[in-house]
């Protein structure tokens, strides 16, 4: 529906609207461990229309961090394309998600021309959006938990039972885990599957290929090692078992007493 509810047109990231035909909304963030680079980006016939607004801060890109299951919520005002953004995963629960939301939001008044709008806007020469009013809508993103974000499970139905193979990382740092069928079944409950994993990926980190001031990912990941007093593969005393369980160490159960 053009308008969908708003008194103001409204562009969206996810294609459903066609109040700005011309005009298409990018959308996206690159993720880490407790930070994201967000781009919010306007392309298209007159999108300079809209990006001219931006540069002389009459609208600004809302960047919202939301933890649900902690309350957590920061919000940070960009005038750029891209937007480096970080939270504290202490306060947003290092194990749960967080909900990264962008918005163009206007700060003040302003008359968006009915010749990039649709045309069952242009009933006048310019259609007034009031302070406060959301221009674009961007997508939910997602922020996995570091080791959620760089292991890929998938089954092969050639693997033997109770087997596992570890390729990569890719150019994203991303590694990819077949596992016997018998055990991708078992993998949200078998702590021990995601370690051997992570084992085996840490690994194939070598100092040659894996600088860590090359990928922002590769940073997360000598940064916490780093924090719990661990030497990275850039060093020669390398462990990876002792990398992979000092990132997410054994659960030792306690005894309950008779």
């Amino acid at each position: 529906m053009i308008g969908d509810l708003f008194v103001h047109p409204q562009l969206k990231a996810d294609n459903t609207s066609s109040d700005f035909p011309n005009i298409t909304y990018v959308n996206n963030a690159t993720l880490g461990d407790d930070r994201a680079l967000v781009v919010n980006e306007l392309r298209g016939e007159r999108s300079e229309i809209l990006s001219r607004m931006v540069e002389d801060r009459k609208i600004a890109w809302i960047i919202e961090i939301r933890s649900p299951a902690t309350l957590y919520s920061k919000t940070i005002r960009s005038f750029q394309t891209e937007t480096s953004i970080q939270w504290n995963s202490e306060e947003t629960g290092e194990k749960l998600p967080v909900y990264i939301i962008s918005q163009l939001v206007a700060l003040e008044e302003v008359y968006l021309p009915a010749e990039i709008l649709h045309e069952l806007w242009r009933t006048r020469p310019f259609v007034r959006a009031p302070a406060g009013a959301v221009l674009a809508q961007g997508n939910v993103q997602a922020a996995k938990p570091l080791i959620a974000s760089i292991l890929r499970f998938i089954p092969d139905e050639t693997l033997s039972d109770g087997t596992i193979e570890v390729s990569g990382p890719d150019e994203h740092i991303r590694f990819t885990v077949k596992t016997a069928v018998n055990l991708h079944l078992e993998i949200r409950t078998r702590r021990d599957i995601l370690l051997g994993a992570l084992i085996a990926a840490m690994g194939k980190l070598k100092p040659e290929d894996h600088d860590p001031e090359d990928s922002r990912v590769l940073r997360s990941i000598s940064q916490r090692l780093a924090e719990g007093g661990v030497e990275d593969w850039m060093h020669d005393g390398y462990n990876p078992a002792l990398a992979a369980t000092t990132l997410e160490p054994f659960l030792s159960e306690s005894a309950e007493p008779e």
